[in-house]
């Protein structure tokens, strides 16, 4: 089994084949905006998209917002936001060249 990696052109290569696929469908006589706007794929579609709505909101909706919340912006934010407040501000830095001391010794040169 083959997994695309970001930046080898699948997102182009998947354009690419379902343009190739209209056109292949509209030689062959098929009008796709008559076969969406048709009762029964209408039917289809709306089945799937409650279906959708159902699983995010009765399964997915509650755990996402807490990782959301809690490590994505919980960890990340936060942590940015600590370690900006103990650098200190950047446009306070010395014009003579001396270094900002509240900088941690990772981050010196």
């Amino acid at each position: 089994m083959t997994f695309y990696k970001m930046g080898q052109g699948g997102f182009v290569k998947l354009i690419i084949i379902i343009v190739i696929a209209l056109i292949v469908l509209g030689y062959f006589g098929f009008n796709v905006a008559d076969i969406i706007k048709s009762p029964t794929v209408d039917s289809n579609l709306s089945w799937g998209k409650s279906l959708v709505l159902t699983v995010w909101n009765n399964f997915l909706k509650a755990p996402v917002i807490w990782i959301w919340d809690n490590v994505v912006i919980g960890l990340g934010w936060n942590g940015l936001q600590k370690l900006k407040n103990s650098i200190g501000p950047i446009d306070e830095a010395p014009v003579d060249g001396s270094f900002n001391t509240n900088v941690p010794e990772a981050f010196r040169q």
